[in-house]
């Protein structure tokens, strides 16, 4: 009787964890409205950074295969990506613009802090 109970008491969690029905609603998207245009065949990773330079500029720092940093016009149209395969960039923390409108991008994985002036990045 004893092993019956304890048969039955390990089997509860199998039970339990019986995935239930997906009944979840569609979640719709229209890629027409996105705000960044990418090029065609890229696309974003985890976007943690964005910042806005004084022209209106707006810089992207993202994690996807790799770091990268892109630059897009006031109205969402890419212009570039800066620091291109940089060692620096492993695994992107932030990005912010201060008031001469360097570049300052903070990696988490290579613990690094890099800034980008007018000439490095313009």
């Amino acid at each position: 009787m004893k092993r019956y109970l304890f048969s039955l008491l390990l089997a509860i969690p199998m039970w339990a964890q019986a995935p239930a029905p997906v009944n979840a609603p569609e979640i719709k998207f229209d890629t027409d409205i996105y705000p960044l245009k990418l090029p065609e065949g890229v696309n974003f990773g985890e976007a943690v950074g964005i910042a806005v330079n004084s022209k209106g500029h707006i810089f992207a720092y993202h994690r996807g295969g790799h770091t990268q940093l892109f630059e897009f016009d006031g109205d969402g149209k890419f212009i570039r990506e800066i620091g291109k395969d940089l060692y620096g960039f492993s695994f992107a923390h932030v990005v912010r613009i201060d008031k001469d409108d360097n570049i300052w991008c903070v990696d988490e994985g290579s613990n690094m802090v890099i800034k980008f002036n007018r000439r490095d990045a313009w």
